[in-house]
C-alpha cells in the first residue's frame, strides 16, 4: 500500500488524544453523567412528594358524616325505690269487648309532620326538576330525599331505570329550574343537573 501521508510520516503520540481533546467518547460520558443526575434528582423530588411526575398521588381521605339513625342501647334500671302503699295502681275495672273493638278501629295512626316550605319554593306540577344525586338503592335515594325534605325543600325520588334519582321541585320551564339549582348548588358535593321528568 502507498504512504498517503504526503507531509512526512503520522504524528506522534496518537493525535487528538495526545493534544487534549478527548474525542467523542469524553462527550458521551458527560452527556450520560448529566443524564443519570438528572434522573436521580427527579426520583428524590417524586420519592419525597415534591414533584409527583410518575405513581399515583397521596389523597388524603375527606370526612363526609352522613345522617344515621343512632339510638342508644337501653339499659335496665337497677336501682330499687321503696314501694308506697299509695303509689300501687288498683286494677283496671273491666270493659266491655264491643267498646274494645269500637275504640280499636277509631284509632289511627298520626300522620307524620311536613315541614313548611323554604320561601321562594313552590311546589309545581311541571315538566323539569333539579337531580341532586342518584343511587342504585331506593332506600339510600329515601334517606338522601328525606334529609331535603325536613330542610323544606319539596324532594322526591323517581326511579330511571335501575337507578334511583333524588329530585328537588317541578318546574315549568328549564330557566325556573335552573334558578333553583344555580341557589342549591353551594349546598351539594357535586353539581347538579336539570332532568326531564320521566326521562
Amino acid at each position: 500500500m502507498p504512504n498517503l501521508n504526503v507531509k512526512g510520516d503520522a504524528p506522534k503520540g496518537g493525535g487528538a488524544s495526545a493534544a487534549g481533546g478527548g474525542g467523542i467518547p469524553k462527550v458521551v460520558i458527560i452527556i450520560l453523567g448529566a443524564v443519570v443526575a438528572l434522573a436521580a434528582v427527579a426520583f428524590i423530588l417524586n420519592t419525597t412528594g415534591i414533584v409527583k411526575l410518575w405513581g399515583k398521588k397521596k389523597v388524603t381521605p375527606q370526612v363526609v358524616a352522613l345522617p344515621q339513625d343512632n339510638f342508644s342501647p337501653v339499659t335496665a334500671d337497677t336501682t330499687t325505690v321503696p314501694v308506697d302503699a299509695a303509689m300501687t295502681e288498683e286494677p283496671a275495672p273491666a270493659v266491655a269487648e264491643e267498646n274494645l273493638t269500637k275504640v280499636e278501629t277509631s284509632a289511627r295512626p298520626m300522620p307524620r309532620k311536613q315541614a313548611a316550605p323554604v320561601k321562594g319554593m313552590v311546589k309545581g306540577t311541571g315538566a323539569y326538576t333539579v337531580q341532586i344525586s342518584s343511587w342504585p338503592s331506593r332506600e339510600r335515594a329515601e334517606v338522601i330525599a328525606r334529609i331535603f325534605s325536613d330542610a323544606g325543600f319539596d324532594a322526591f325520588v323517581e326511579p330511571m331505570g335501575s337507578y334511583h334519582r333524588v329530585c328537588v321541585g317541578r318546574f315549568e320551564t328549564k330557566t325556573d329550574a335552573k334558578l333553583q339549582m344555580d341557589k342549591m348548588e353551594h349546598m351539594l358535593e357535586s353539581r347538579p343537573v336539570i332532568a326531564k321528568l320521566g326521562k
